[in-house]
């Protein structure tokens, strides 16, 4: 971690950090644990929150054991909106199965599938608007961390399994984001690969990729299969370029991750008798590992 990063003045007050981004592959249960931790809020929210709540309030609510985290998928679906309802999308969905829908599969159109620019043009919308999301982020976390100790709850950020992909180790949005908070790699064991690998298989799930990474899965699979553009069914395709997926991600997570924790020391700290008590051991886990 940057030894100049206001995050580690605070943990020599004995305070903690303002936010923490939880990363980690779709399916690995970030969101499932995201619920556990607290309420769910957006970013709009919370900033109007951390303006806006008397300092009795913000008192109360953390004695109270009230932490409040944001969705991603949520805020991504809220800013391309227009192109959901535009492109069809069924919007009785919940906001990540509207967001799949709409990045759609890759493969024979006749299989229901994108032809490769049609299909490119929607992963390029949806890594703008993923990217447009995080941008208010530092922000928040900087107001948050301004308003210590009346905001002392750390807002939790559960990203897209994408969030690997738009941002990188160094960029200006990294930096500013591990600036104000700390950024949490939620890993697979190698039996939970397994388990959303068969996930997979059995229901493939569309996802946003690397342009690169993908155009050398889609040459490999062509040379494997013989295959045109026309003739890929799409959820062969997806199962195909899952297991590389994985592998690639990996790798990704590992070089932003600035504490790695797995889901065996979450559900050690996880008691059903007392729930609050989750979100409390949560961020002692993270920082005892900072």
């Amino acid at each position: 971690m940057n030894q100049d990063s206001p995050y580690l003045h605070w943990q020599a007050k004995g305070n903690n950090p303002s936010a923490i981004v939880l990363m980690g592959m779709s399916g690995i249960g970030k969101s499932y644990w995201s619920d556990k931790y607290g309420q769910k809020s957006s970013a709009e929210e919370i900033a109007e929150e951390i303006q806006d709540m008397p300092s009795e309030t913000r008192e109360r609510l953390s004695k109270s054991g009230f932490f409040l985290y944001i969705s991603a998928d949520n805020e991504i679906a809220s800013l391309i909106s227009h192109e959901l309802r535009e492109s069809g999308v069924d919007e009785s969905q919940e906001p990540v199965e509207m967001l799949a829908e709409f990045i759609g599969k890759f493969g024979s159109e006749q299989d229901g599938g994108f032809a490769y620019d049609k299909f490119m043009e929607r992963q390029e919308k949806y890594r703008e608007a993923e990217l447009a999301s995080l941008h208010s982020l530092p922000g928040l976390f900087r107001s948050a961390y301004e308003k210590q100790p009346r905001f002392p709850q750390p807002i939790l950020y559960d990203t897209t399994g994408s969030f690997c992909e738009v941002v990188k180790s160094g960029d200006a949005v990294y930096q500013q984001l591990a600036e104000h908070a700390i950024i949490v790699y939620l890993a697979c064991s190698a039996a939970e690969e397994e388990i959303l690998l068969r996930r997979q298989r059995e229901h493939p799930k569309p996802m946003l990729y690397d342009k690169d990474f993908f155009d050398e899965c889609l040459r490999k699979y062509k040379l494997t299969f013989g295959q045109s553009d026309e003739e890929i069914i799409s959820d062969h395709f997806l199962r195909y370029i899952f297991v590389a997926t994985i592998v690639h991600r990996r790798e990704l997570y590992e070089k932003l991750a600035q504490v790695t924790i797995t889901t065996e020391e979450l559900e050690k700290i996880y008691g059903e008798d007392r729930p609050y008590d989750f979100a409390e051991n949560f961020i002692k886990l993270v920082c005892r590992k900072v």
